[in-house]
């Protein structure tokens, strides 16, 4: 059985991932730090929802021992990454914050699995990126430039996948 790791998993999105991959026959890992920036509630509900289909940790991205020796108990298949510091007008008040959680973050989750055996990296990325739109819909050829530190951190975060896919293979989409 194909195993998935899925960072944010309590959230609104990575728990119906979750709960779709775990009906689908994957064995599902959701990692979530049950942050306060969105309901704590909520998130306990969604796992809930989901219950015994996946197994839950516990767990900060920032944390790179644990998200280290995580990666190295799971073994990953797939890593489906949706654990961020949402939001733009966050971000403006605490850029600091949003750097270490969607940047330090990823690259502790990049590094825990650089080597392994990963048949490919999920990364929820954001229109933010892109900054003023030049036209719809957005493509990969789309002009990047964000006004935000969300929109550079997810930019960030996406050169840093394309620097892994380069130095180790690291296959990858977002």
């Amino acid at each position: 059985m194909e195993k998935v790791l899925v960072t944010g998993g309590a959230g609104f999105i990575g728990s119906h991932v979750s709960e779709e991959l775990s009906g689908k026959g994957y064995r599902v890992y959701v990692m979530d730090n049950i942050d306060s920036y969105y309901s704590q509630e909520i998130k306990r509900k969604n796992l809930r929802d989901i219950g015994e289909r996946v197994t839950f940790i516990k767990a900060d991205i920032t944390d790179y021992p644990k998200i280290k020796g995580i990666v190295d108990e799971i073994d990953p298949d797939y890593v489906i990454h949706e654990a961020a510091q949402a939001g733009v007008i966050e971000s403006i008040k605490n850029p600091h914050k949003t750097d270490m959680v969607n940047i330090q973050g990823t690259l502790n989750l990049l590094e825990a699995v650089r080597g392994k055996k990963l048949r490919k990296f999920v990364f929820a990325s954001s229109s933010s990126v892109y900054g003023p739109v030049k036209y719809l819909p957005f493509d990969e050829n789309h002009p990047t430039n964000p006004i935000s530190p969300y929109g550079v951190s997810k930019l960030a975060c996406e050169n840093y996948l394309r620097i892994y896919s380069r130095m180790c293979g690291l296959r990858y989409v977002a």
